[in-house]
């Protein structure tokens, strides 16, 4: 064996090996997050899921950060997503939410 192929083979494969291993825990780690809160953000998911669905998303979320969300979370998640319109542009509703919204919203502003 060559010294390019001793490096190919014992660094560079090792290497990408290794990268792709940390690549493959990453994915899993924003998949879990993806998963806790991607129904706040998908406003064509907030207003096509049924009322149980979006309870049920919220109770996880309390579920996973009990400390961090008030249960009164639930209510306020609720109550906003009546007010999401699917055929809004995304950058106007998360205006609403930060300018005019903060004071209805306690628990999702903060």
């Amino acid at each position: 064996m060559d010294g390019r192929e001793n490096l190919r083979i014992n660094a560079f494969l090792v290497i990408i090996d290794n990268l792709i291993d940390q690549l493959q825990v990453r994915r899993e780690a924003y998949k879990q997050f993806h998963d806790k809160f991607a129904f706040l953000t998908d406003t064509v998911s907030i207003s096509s899921r049924s009322f149980a669905d979006s309870k049920k998303s919220a109770e996880e979320l309390i579920a996973s950060y009990p400390e961090d969300i008030e249960a009164d979370f639930i209510q306020e998640f609720i109550h906003f997503r009546e007010h999401v319109d699917v055929n809004e542009e995304k950058d106007l509703i998360l205006r609403q939410i930060s300018f005019r919204n903060l004071s209805i919203f306690v628990n999702m502003s903060t």
